[in-house]
């Protein structure tokens, strides 16, 4: 009784840290993901769209670029929303990515490199309380 106890404890630890592991090239997905709903703005479904976007989150909740990436592809597709309640509600998303992002940024963290329409950039932590101040501006605008 004790061993298979003790053995089905050993296994969630083996198990655990797999599944919160994010998956491999979702920082680039999430990253093509936010070109998109730029590239093509007003013809994107707002609902599916935000629904792909929680599934990046959900897959990657403690990646701190993927929320960062998330988040600012949120706050492009509230621009684009024509319904108030949907641009208040993004935007808010977007916030709480923003936060988590933040809080699981470590200081000095390199940025990441990606891709972003052909051409290579950065991905970095240190400018997100200037992006999160624009949010809550155009939140507070909202509102």
């Amino acid at each position: 009784m004790k061993f298979s106890t003790l053995a089905s404890a050993a296994s969630m630890v083996l198990v655990v840290p797999c599944a919160i592991a994010c998956p491999d090239g979702s920082l680039q997905a999430t990253v093509n993901l936010m070109a998109s709903v730029g590239r093509h703005g007003e013809e994107v479904d707002i609902d599916q769209t935000s629904a792909a976007i929680d599934e990046h989150t959900a897959a990657c909740e403690a990646n701190p670029y993927v929320l960062k990436v998330a988040a600012l592809a949120r706050s492009t597709l509230a621009d684009v929303a024509e319904d108030k309640t949907d641009r208040v509600k993004l935007r808010e998303q977007a916030l709480a990515d923003f936060d988590r992002s933040a809080s699981l940024a470590s200081v000095g963290a390199p940025s990441e490199r990606v891709m972003i329409n052909g051409q290579a950039m950065m991905i970095g932590l240190s400018d997100t309380a200037e992006l999160r101040a624009a949010l809550i501006a155009a939140l507070d605008e909202d509102r």
